[in-house]
């Protein structure tokens, strides 16, 4: 992790990868991310991107199930901190997505939907909301 943020930009480049047409590009750099934001130097880096937590939540409705689950992962880490927990609350479709995906067949997506939403500090959705 050190190393690839010690690389000069690279948060931005795998930002601007997110939202790339090509499943596999798009679903590596969800997962990239995912596991660099795990630490706060690298969570700073990759919030200091406007553009990322928007194309990680409209990740979220990819068709590519890997996709949807790294993105879930991230969402999941960025929303660790305030800063980061503002600008996932800051996308309009973030929560329904979140909520709905709580539900999902699969089990990965499903934990890190929730998780994320635990880490907005709002209760998980139940089969009454």
């Amino acid at each position: 992790r050190a190393a690839i943020l010690d690389a000069r930009d690279a948060m931005q480049c795998l930002a601007r990868l997110v939202p790339s047409h090509d499943q596999e590009t798009a679903r590596y750099a969800a997962m990239a991310i995912g596991n660099l934001v795990l630490e706060q130097r690298c969570r700073v880096a990759a919030l200091s991107n406007a553009s990322l937590v928007p194309s990680l939540v409209a990740s979220l409705h990819s068709a590519d199930r890997q996709t949807v689950r790294y993105a879930a992962g991230a969402l999941r880490n960025i929303a660790v901190e305030d800063k980061g927990r503002g600008e996932v609350l800051s996308v309009k479709a973030a929560l329904g997505t979140l909520g709905e995906l709580t539900a999902s067949q699969d089990a990965s997506t499903a934990r890190y939907a929730a998780a994320c939403l635990k880490n907005l500090n709002l209760p998980r959705p139940t089969a009454r909301d």
